[in-house]
């Protein structure tokens, strides 16, 4: 009777093991070679802001487009402002990087952009791997979307949480129609507990301190930055601590130009009789006397603080006043220099109740503060006292990186507010040039500053290096097979078989060894002499399909006294 042999055993689900695991894989390239080609996948492009679409057919109008695949720079722009940074922390409505307690996300006027292709990033690139060289720059991946320049310091700069206002013009060029012009509109700023409107009237969009941008006020009586009072601007009493920190670029033009100013336009509810509604309305503090720093009347008028520039003979003088509405202080600093920038800082010691005005980092007056309340109800006005200021001439002074934070400045903070060093500055109170787009493979390189736009943008400088890290997912299967010791011990190897004659059933030993492979098992293998050997395991599914084949390295003889066990592992 012919042996049957027995090749299939089910396997236990326990036996089964499925480990995904992380792979990391080194990456290079340089400007100096062709990596960065459409052949290649790496796509480097530089983003320019302009408002207005393109005119299709309109052949007077220069469209700026990319090299390396004719991509038109504004529609670039677009995209990256799209995706990322429109609606910077919204995670329904940016592509990522949502979380503004780790990641700073800003986009200028001007961006480069490189784009790693699939194949050369994996699932992601790998936080905390990118680094960028260019020109003498280097800016390293921190793990949280954020591209530094180690070369600006932070350890001094001021503590973020502190930061409770933040007017910055930096991202103002969007209501204009290629970044700079007059404007009037509505734009963002920074409060600490949400983001409100910023009401821009007749403002022209400037060159500010180190590369970014400024507002400057060009009609009297009108040009103005209004924003709603808030209670934050309550908490600048003698007994609080509190910092003022601003750029103001000194006019040359004849006259008082007001910085800022709280206190002579506050909106009130009112009774429209006529409609039978309530409506907002402002109440303004009009006829203000005509000498702002001598006559008693300004006394009356509560406000935590007032800075204006008075322009004398070549020169101008700041001016700082703080009154609780029966007391009044004031703050000057003389002789500075016209058509030229400075910084200026306003700092209160709540220990000791005394306020000082600093120029440029050094501190040029002292004084105690008003003993009662400076607050009020008024709304915050740059540029303008009233919305109707007389005092205004054709003014063309200017304003930069306004900040309060609820906290002294110490004297090392203050430094790094009034650092604008042509190099590496500190006024920004950041070092993040850019930002990494983990799983989309971009990385973006968006600065004021002047250094990170040289040649075009970073990667396009001829001495660009980056390098990064891909992430792969490997997915490591392991099966153990049970061979039991009375199971799989006939081999399957044709030349273990034979076929008899015709009539006859079983041949002697010696007479197998001459036949053909057949159905019937030499006597050999079935009773002991020579055991058969194990060179392949093949895995099957439910429905006796092959779909793994495991060779071993050398075969291993199956022994009919011992149980066997077997483990097969493979990778994808």
């Amino acid at each position: 009777m012919p042996t049957i042999p027995t090749v299939f055993r089910s396997i236990r689900p326990n036996d089964v093991q499925f480990r995904p695991f992380k792979a990391y894989k080194n990456y290079s390239l340089k400007n100096s070679t062709p990596a960065i080609a459409s052949a290649s996948g790496y796509f480097a492009y530089t983003g320019i802001y302009q408002n207005t679409p393109p005119i299709l057919g309109d052949s007077d109008r220069v469209e700026v487009s990319n090299s390396i695949d004719d991509r038109n720079q504004h529609v670039v722009w677009k995209q990256i402002d799209h995706k990322y940074y429109r609606h910077p922390y919204d995670p329904a409505r940016t592509c990522e990087l949502s979380n503004r307690m780790k990641t700073e996300k800003r986009l200028f006027m001007s961006a480069s952009i490189l784009t790693v292709p699939y194949f050369q990033s994996g699932e992601r690139l790998l936080p905390g791997s990118v680094e960028v060289t260019a020109s003498g720059i280097t800016l390293r991946d921190d793990a949280a979307g954020n591209l530094r320049d180690n070369a600006i310091d932070t350890s001094s700069m001021m503590d973020n949480d502190d930061l409770k206002f933040y007017l910055s013009l930096n991202n103002a060029y969007r209501l204009t129609e290629n970044g700079t012009g007059l404007t009037s509109g509505k734009t963002k700023y920074e409060l600490r507990r949400h983001d409100e409107n910023v009401h821009l009237e007749s403002i022209k969009l400037t060159t500010g301190p180190v590369g970014g941008l400024s507002a400057q006020f060009i009609n009297p009586g009108t040009s103005s930055i209004r924003i709603p009072h808030d209670d934050i601007f309550d908490r600048l009493n003698a007994c609080d601590d509190w910092t003022i920190s601003f750029w103001v670029y000194a006019p040359d033009a004849s006259g008082n130009h007001t910085i800022v100013s709280k206190f002579a336009v506050t909106p009130e509810q009112q009774l429209d009789r006529r409609k039978s509604t309530v409506v907002t309305r402002d109440k303004i503090i009009s006829n203000l006397p005509g000498t702002l720093t001598t006559d008693s009347d300004f006394v009356k008028y509560r406000r935590p603080f007032e800075c204006y520039l008075e322009h004398q003979t070549s020169t101008c003088k700041i001016h700082v006043r703080i009154s609780d509405g029966t007391y009044q202080r004031v703050l000057t600093v003389a002789s500075l220099d016209e058509n030229e920038w400075y910084h200026v800082a306003i700092i209160n010691n709540g220990s000791t109740q005394t306020v000082s005005l600093f120029v440029d980092g050094a501190n040029k007056q002292s004084t105690s503060m008003p003993p009662d309340v400076t607050g009020n109800k008024a709304d915050l006005l740059f540029g303008n006292v009233n919305l109707t200021d007389t005092h205004a001439a054709s003014s063309q002074h200017k304003l930069a990186e306004f900040r309060l934070y609820d906290t002294s400045a110490s004297a090392a903070q203050l430094a790094t507010l009034a650092d604008n060093d042509a190099t590496n500055p500190k006024l920004y109170q950041t070092n993040v040039a850019g930002n990494i787009f983990y799983r989309n493979g971009q990385i973006v390189v968006s600065s004021p500053l002047d250094k990170y736009n040289v040649t075009n943008g970073a990667f396009f400088n001829s001495t660009f290096n980056a390098s990064y890290k891909g992430q792969h997912t490997i997915y490591e299967n392991e099966v153990m097979i049970r061979v039991p010791a009375d199971s799989l011990n006939v081999s399957m190897n044709p030349s273990a078989t034979y076929r008899p004659p015709a009539g006859a059933t079983e041949l002697c030993d010696e007479a197998q060894s001459h036949r053909p492979p057949g159905e019937l098992r030499k006597t050999m293998f079935t009773d002991g002499v020579a055991f058969p050997y194990i060179s392949t395991i093949g895995l099957y599914n439910e429905s006796n399909q092959l779909v793994a084949v495991g060779k071993l390295a050398q075969p291993v003889q199956k022994r009919d006294d011992v149980d066997m066990n077997f483990i097969i592992r493979w990778d994808y």
